[in-house]
């Protein structure tokens, strides 16, 4: 099982391994340095998250609705490699948080930006991912 932990309070659980798993496969790889990340996000906004997606096989990647993009950065089982002059690495670095009203979606949106993150956002969650590990530039975008 693979829980992320407040780094000073082991007992406290920010993100399980259920919230965090493939729904496919019950797996969770994430990326070097993406939990520590995830982790003082949440520390820092300091309000409960509802991740709806996290980890994904490259097949429920393939199969999900609306179809996910195949170089997703939710996929953990394939290497991220953009072009030979790009880092790669392996492994989830990327979530999306459910949102339940604009107050909650600006403040989210605003300490991501604020922390590196690249932002995606639709009208129901929020696409939060570390596109930086593959050497590509953070951005805000939005979802038709």
């Amino acid at each position: 099982m693979v829980d992320i932990c407040h780094p000073n309070d082991p007992e406290r659980v920010l993100f399980s391994h259920v919230e965090l798993a493939c729904k496919k496969t019950g797996e969770v790889v994430l990326a070097e340095g993406f939990a520590g990340e995830l982790a003082l996000l949440r520390i820092d906004f300091n309000r409960a998250m509802n991740p709806s997606s996290c980890c994904r096989s490259a097949e429920h990647n393939r199969t999900m609705m609306p179809r996910g993009h195949p170089r997703s950065l939710h996929i953990h089982d394939e290497l991220h490699a953009y072009d030979e002059t790009l880092h790669s690495f392996k492994g989830c670095a990327a979530i999306d948080i459910l949102v339940p009203d604009a107050v909650y979606m600006r403040q989210l949106v605003y300490l991501a930006l604020r922390r590196g993150w690249s932002v995606g956002v639709s009208k129901h969650f929020v696409h939060l991912d570390r596109r930086d590990y593959a050497g590509l530039t953070a951005g805000l975008f939005g979802y038709g």
